[in-house]
């Protein structure tokens, strides 16, 4: 095997498991009656897609509450911004 080829498959190997590592960090946030909707999906790009078409706002008033959601999160005295 050539220099080129190793280094492409240690790029590779590192994309699937930082792939591999987001999908997981999803599966552990979601709730777990989505979990079971969700856990078909193999890869971190399928599961955004498939959070994005559950979630994503189907008329105004679904999105404002949402943003109301969003705006009221408080993170926890024990929580810290990076995980």
């Amino acid at each position: 095997m050539t220099a080129a080829a190793l280094a492409w498959e240690q790029t590779a190997a590192e994309q699937r498991q930082r792939c591999e590592r987001a999908r997981v960090i999803i599966m552990l946030n979601v709730g777990a009656h989505h979990s079971a909707k969700l856990r078909r999906h193999l890869t971190s790009r399928d599961l955004w897609a498939a959070l994005r078409e559950e979630f994503h706002p189907k008329r105004t008033s679904r999105g404002n509450a949402l943003l109301r959601q969003l705006n009221s999160l408080k993170m926890g005295s024990n929580e810290t911004p990076i995980r």
